[in-house]
């Protein structure tokens, strides 16, 4: 939110920017107008000006009310994106959340990109490596049978799409639930 000195500053650099371009509209029409009459500005007009200054009128209303539509509907669109960016924090913010409150190590694999971990919150299983490098080299810290049987349940899940639920073992005498969508 905007505190009011600011609101006041802002209203009083409108009402100079509108003086500003009254008076630019004001000088382009006696420039048109004495363009129109030849080049010579008299008190008197030819009736060859008037037509001109009308043009001349007519066409800087028209970006004038070009640029305040254009103005106002980037001002919409910037308040729309502001509420939406909000909403998506606020997402993240609780996906995030919901996320952390389990304990559990979370992977994330895409199509062509190397395995990342995003969450990383389960401590305390024995043989459970600390580091997240060392989490996926299965074979350091998984008893071999259990090693094997998640190496070929994630070969199904990334080759065919197949999910996976097992329980691991690990070689210090804990278990790990795996599960792979």
């Amino acid at each position: 939110m905007q505190s009011s000195g600011q609101n006041g500053r802002f209203g009083a650099l409108r009402r100079d920017l509108a003086a500003l371009m009254a008076a630019s509209v004001a000088c382009v029409l006696i420039l048109v107008a004495g363009i129109a009459s030849g080049g010579s500005l008299t008190a008197e007009f030819s009736g060859a000006a008037v037509p001109w200054i009308g043009v001349a009128a007519a066409a800087v209303v028209l970006s004038l009310v070009l640029i305040w539509l254009s103005v106002g509907r980037a001002r919409r669109e910037a308040q729309i994106a502001r509420a939406e960016c909000a909403r998506l924090k606020r997402s993240l913010m609780a996906a995030d959340s919901i996320i952390r409150s389990e304990p559990q190590i979370l992977v994330f694999w895409e199509q062509g990109e190397p395995l990342r971990i995003v969450a990383h919150t389960l401590k305390g299983i024995p043989g459970l490596p600390d580091t997240p490098d060392r989490f996926l080299r299965f074979g350091i810290w998984l008893e071999p049978n259990s090693a094997q049987t998640l190496k070929t349940a994630l070969d199904a899940l990334f080759t065919a799409g197949h999910a996976f639920n097992i329980i691991l073992r690990t070689q210090a005498g804990g278990h790990v639930e795996a599960e792979g969508r």
